[in-house]
């Protein structure tokens, strides 16, 4: 498979590599966001998600559906948060099983028993989409405009974080 142009943009890919996405209390502190997500989005599960050119990186969660988060990621064409860092703008998919997308498989998240999904940008001070910040439940139609006040309120917690654990 070709590599969408969007992720594999290296002016975006080296903003992605800034970040010390790996330390232990950077994911512990996201972890911490995700749970505050999942608990207001009412049983939902929340992630943090960063795209690179091929995969998407779940490097934080929280919810029901936990052990998404501990699979650490996958390729880029299964994940829903490629379609917001292509688009830069908040994405809400009512039924995954639907509604795949022009080039995303909505079939990976389905087959997790999850159905909706909804996310926002994870965009950087010099406006490069690192990633998404998401919410996905088991119930497809879920999500609306208060969903994403939600997740945007997050996101920007997300990335003052992200910017504190910026590499040297």
């Amino acid at each position: 498979m070709t590599t969408p142009t969007y992720l594999s943009d290296l002016d975006r890919l080296r903003s992605v590599a800034r970040y010390d996405l790996h330390s232990p209390d950077l994911r512990h502190l996201l972890d911490g966001i995700a749970a505050r997500t999942a608990e207001r989005l009412g049983g939902s599960v929340a992630a943090v998600n960063i795209l690179l050119d091929r995969a998407v990186m779940i490097i934080a969660g929280a919810g029901e559906h936990r052990a998404t988060a501990a699979i650490g990621g996958g390729p880029a064409e299964w994940s829903f948060c490629s379609r917001v860092v292509a688009e830069g703008r908040p994405v809400v998919v009512a039924d995954a099983t639907a509604d795949p997308g022009d080039d995303v498989d909505g079939a990976p998240l389905a087959a997790t028993g999850l159905r909706a999904y909804a996310g926002v940008p994870l965009t950087a001070g010099n406006g490069h989409v690192l990633g998404a910040h998401c919410a996905m439940h088991a119930e497809p139609g879920r999500y609306n405009e208060s969903t994403l006040r939600v997740l945007e309120a997050a996101a920007t917690e997300i990335m003052a974080a992200l910017e504190r654990y910026r590499a040297a």
